[in-house]
């Protein structure tokens, strides 16, 4: 059993990642959000983990735009503990599986608990660069997307602080495009799996060159 969380601020291209291990055999949940404009080739989201992260954020009186500090997230743990345990045991119903949701960044202390043999994949992404997706998705200042930015690295940059000895992998945006294949294989070593050859393939093609 390996669980892969996938962990990165919003417009990061934690979404083509994440596409990436769905071709390559790592179940992500059944009920998925959809293709928008602005992420063509889906989220990858599993609506369950997007809905418990925004409540949450929302209980402990923020959210995903607007981050709560991280002693009220820790707080909402134990009270909402149930929850967060359900929505885990219905994913890990298969032997390799794995969620994506940027939100998970300020959470994922209230999930750590509950993963079978955790496996984390890290993915960033140019600061500026993400300020201006955000800006012309959620019209942000470019001030507040960096300060977002910030926010949600900080909060992995103190996760594995406190969790050292954890299995991550850090991906790069750019790296990811410029070298696809070369990337692909980076994962599949990472997680020490055997994708047939159409499955690499397939996870080569989702990825959009530079």
């Amino acid at each position: 059993m390996k669980t892969v969380v996938i962990l990165g601020m919003h417009r990061s291209g934690t979404s083509m990642v994440t596409g990436v291990l769905s071709n390559l055999g790592v179940h992500i949940g059944e009920d998925l959000i959809g293709k928008y404009p602005s992420n063509p080739l889906g989220h990858f989201e599993d609506r369950d983990f997007v809905r418990l992260n925004d409540q949450l954020l929302k209980a402990a009186g923020g959210s995903w735009d607007n981050p709560p500090g991280q002693a009220a997230i820790i707080k909402q743990g134990e009270r909402m503990k149930k929850e967060i345990q359900i929505v885990i045991n219905k994913l890990l119903k298969r032997e390799l599986v794995g969620w994506k949701d940027p939100r998970t960044c300020l959470t994922i202390e209230l999930f750590l608990a509950e993963l079978l043999n955790p496996f984390f994949i890290i993915v960033t992404r140019n600061p500026q660069e993400v300020a201006l997706s955000l800006q012309k998705r959620n019209n942000f200042t470019i001030e507040k997307g960096l300060q977002l930015r910030a926010r949600y690295l900080n909060s992995i940059s103190d996760f594995f602080k406190k969790h050292p000895t954890l299995c991550r992998l850090e991906l790069d945006y750019r790296l990811v495009r410029q070298e696809r294949e070369k990337s692909v294989r980076q994962i599949i070593n990472f997680l020490q799996i055997n994708p047939s050859t159409e499955q690499i393939k397939k996870a080569i093609a989702l990825i959009i060159p530079e």
